[in-house]
């Protein structure tokens, strides 16, 4: 997902993420950086990884501050990508270069572990420093993207698992429309609810 700064700026929620999510960069791979203003307990929001094929997503930085770093730690790391460079010369080329770009916006902690691992750290360095932040971060998940609607009756006919289904569906909308109070969720809400109740009738 590619995303410009219109577009982190304009974003009000779409049909793919939960609500309270705000996506601002991409993984390359169909999973999003967004902000977490829910779980706000700073001067910054925090920053959820949202992986688009498994059903929770995670706590990834406290900040943005930390957001950048494990981001550089990982695309360095035996972890990430990375990026092949075949003499050390250009290596630490490489990586001076991606420092300089996130270092204005690192607080005086995530600078001072920067500045702790050299000039040329190695991707196993990395891996470990990126390691210990993520541990010193809460373990928090949620459901990051929004509940299906409708589940294609052709193939899933058991009628048991339809009902598990529609009704993780219909518990996931109840919660947005009576416990968040968002009305604007009360459509997708009801067409679940009569699916269910559909399901039940028949069966």
């Amino acid at each position: 997902m590619g995303l410009s700064p219109d577009d982190v700026r304009d974003f009000s929620g779409d049909d793919q993420l939960s609500p309270g999510l705000y996506p601002f960069a991409g993984t390359g791979h169909g999973d999003m950086y967004c902000w977490y203003p829910k779980w706000q307990d700073g001067p910054e929001p925090p920053v959820v990884l949202y992986i688009h094929d498994e059903p929770e997503s995670v706590l990834f930085a406290s900040d943005f501050s930390e957001f950048l770093l494990r981001g550089l730690l990982r695309s360095f790391s035996v972890e990430g990508t990375g990026e092949e460079v075949s003499d050390e010369a250009g290596a630490n080329g490489v990586w001076r270069r991606h420092v300089e770009m996130i270092s204005p916006f690192l607080d005086p902690v995530h600078s001072r572990v920067l500045a702790d691992m050299g000039t040329l750290p190695g991707p196993r360095e990395c891996a470990a420093v990126d390691r210990r932040l993520a541990e010193r971060i809460p373990s928090k998940r949620l459901i990051g993207s929004q509940a299906a609607v409708r589940y294609n009756e052709d193939i899933i006919t058991d009628r048991a698992t339809l009902l598990r289904l529609y009704g993780e569906s219909a518990s996931y909308y109840r919660n947005l429309v009576v416990d968040e109070g968002l009305e604007e969720f009360r459509s997708k809400l009801d067409r679940v609810q009569d699916s269910l109740a559909r399901i039940a009738r028949d069966g």
